[in-house]
């Protein structure tokens, strides 16, 4: 062969190879387009059915992006708030976990993932994933009223009201800043500042059943049953599944001694969420009134079980509750002995209660534990009266043991 036919064979194979190349690249990029469009569309469904609250199907559209693209944050972030808004906490928070992982500047992954973790009880966590989005946009009204949410949970209204304050600087529309302004309100006992607060909340947001909700739970502490019932009503037209709206309305029941109606409602909320404890406690109560011991006994475990579920790191009220309410069915039940473990470790969560160690006394009376119940009376006697009382109270009396010894008082 000539050198010239060497020469036009290896450009021919050079060009070939070249045109392969090409050709690979072009249908490498094509796949890339549809690859990218895909991801779009997908995408954009399951945004468009998460704004029409339709997230279970919307989960299905975001899965499938993921699929074509796991590398995306927003993808898994927008899953995430689909899982939350189905009360899906865990999932939720894997998902806003893997959005952190692939994009740790976004604000707002760190806002969903702390409430997530509100949604839990796990509080102090949440601070932590609030107090990061501030850093990264300190302009975020959001970030604020997130954060001073999870300090009003945790009891810290003083920082609470500092942040939520500064969130309605930021932003004076921000609805859920006021309604939890409101909220702290209630929780100190001022309910009309409570029902300024909320009503603003929901004269800015019509659609805001958390504020309807929340008014509802004022006007139930105060007592005022028919427009409690209307808030939660309107909660419920504006989301027929809002737990918080479906418990408080199974309350009002309760306490207008409409127990059947409770029971409806309370049974509503524990299918919407199988694991909410005022649900069980609720249906544990109707029990109780009713003298069916063994279905409330079902139910307080229930209730117990649905604080175990949420991992709290500390003892909250409910559990109080809960055990003061086992306490209290065992005693019925004659199970004295148990009645006095479910009370200590109702102490172990309150020990500056000194109801909860005068009930312990009476249970150790019928113990026939004398010393003991002696020893938790003095004890309620202590926390009620205050120190020096108690021991005013409790001082022997030297009068009279001179006057048994025969010895003259001067």
């Amino acid at each position: 062969m000539s050198p010239s036919s060497k020469r036009r064979k290896l450009w021919k194979g050079l060009l070939t190879l070249g045109a392969l190349f090409i050709s690979f690249n072009l249908i490498l990029l094509g796949w890339i387009h549809i690859k990218r469009v895909l991801w779009r569309e997908n995408f954009d469904k399951g945004i468009q059915l998460g704004s029409n609250r339709q997230f279970s199907e919307s989960i299905v559209f975001f899965d499938r992006a993921i699929d074509l693209r796991q590398n995306d944050d927003r993808a898994y972030l927008n899953r995430g708030i689909a899982h939350g808004e189905l009360g899906h906490e865990l999932l939720a928070l894997s998902d806003f976990d893997h959005a952190i992982s692939l994009n740790s500047a976004n604000p707002v992954a760190y806002i969903n993932r702390g409430a997530a973790k509100c949604e839990l009880q796990r509080f102090s966590e949440a601070l932590d994933d609030f107090e990061q989005a501030v850093r990264l946009n300190p302009l975020d009204s959001m970030a604020y009223a997130n954060r001073g949410k999870a300090l009003a949970s945790l009891r810290n209204f003083k920082r609470a009201f500092e942040d939520l304050n500064k969130a309605l600087e930021l932003s004076p529309t921000n609805w859920i800043a006021l309604a939890w302004r409101g909220q702290v309100f209630k929780w100190q006992g001022y309910f009309d500042r409570a029902l300024m607060e909320l009503d603003q909340s929901v004269k800015i947001n019509a659609g805001a059943f958390e504020a309807y909700s929340a008014r509802g739970e004022v006007w139930y502490a105060v007592g005022n049953w028919d427009q409690s019932m209307k808030d939660y009503s309107q909660a419920l037209y504006l989301q027929s599944d809002y737990l918080p709206a479906l418990i408080g309305k199974a309350d009002v029941c309760f306490q207008m001694k409409d127990y059947r109606q409770a029971a409806q409602w309370y049974r509503k909320a524990l299918q919407t969420n199988p694991h909410p404890f005022d649900a069980s406690l609720g249906l544990a109560n109707i029990s109780l009134a009713h003298r069916d011991y063994s279905e409330a006994a079902r139910n307080l475990e229930r209730a117990l079980n649905s604080l175990k579920r949420n991992a709290a790191s500390t003892f909250t009220h409910q559990d109080l509750v809960v055990y003061l309410r086992r306490a209290k069915l065992l005693q019925l039940n004659g199970r004295f002995q148990e009645a006095v473990e479910a009370l200590d470790c109702a102490i172990s969560i309150d020990s500056t209660d000194g109801k909860l160690f005068e009930e312990r006394g009476s249970l150790y009376r019928l113990l026939k534990n004398d010393p003991q119940a002696d020893k938790d009376f003095q004890h309620a006697a202590k926390l009620s009266l205050g120190d020096f009382e108690w021991k005013a109270l409790f001082r022997p009396n030297i009068k009279s043991k001179l006057l048994s010894d025969g010895q003259a008082i001067r």
